[in-house]
């Protein structure tokens, strides 16, 4: 993974900081491996037709107003 970072930091110079924080994958920052997030992170190893996504975590947002009344 870290090889598919460092390849995406000459294509796209920047992303190695959004997605790392001295040089550890951020904690909101997850991989997914050929359809499968994985618990390795950077030590995941990927082959070259492997399809990589980082999937952010959303936090916040509030239940639906009516959601209370379900409750």
């Amino acid at each position: 993974m870290r090889q598919v970072i460092d390849n995406l930091e000459q294509a796209w110079p920047g992303i190695r900081e959004r997605l790392l924080d001295q040089g550890k994958l951020r904690p909101n920052i997850s991989i997914a491996v050929d359809g499968e997030v994985t618990p390795m992170g950077l030590l995941e190893p990927v082959t070259p037709s492997s399809e990589v996504h980082f999937i952010a975590a959303i936090k916040g947002g509030a239940p639906a107003p009516d959601a209370q009344r379900h409750l």
